[in-house]
């Protein structure tokens, strides 16, 4: 039973993917449409200066934690806004 709890931890959500934080590397799973935020187009510029365009491995971003979680919200915010102006379009 551990082992189908542990691996439904590691299980990423059809349209998300798992990212790498910080100095910890610390996991988040995070929409796969927000790479295509401009906030993210930042960060993977960033990637691609440290890390090169081939890693092994997760996708790994170079900044703290606490930047990385802004950004976050800032596209959280952005998702929501596009998906209530789809919806008001559907009305």
């Amino acid at each position: 039973m551990v082992g189908k709890k542990a691996r439904n931890l590691r299980e990423i959500p059809k349209g998300y993917l798992a990212v790498y934080v910080g100095h910890d590397m610390q996991r988040f799973v995070i929409p796969a449409i927000y790479l295509s935020f401009p906030d993210f187009n930042v960060l993977m510029e960033s990637v691609a200066e440290e890390f090169g365009y081939e890693q092994e491995g997760g996708l790994k971003f170079p900044c703290e934690e606490e930047e990385f979680q802004e950004i976050l919200l800032r596209c959280f915010e952005k998702h929501r806004s596009m998906k209530k102006k789809k919806s008001a379009k559907r009305k």
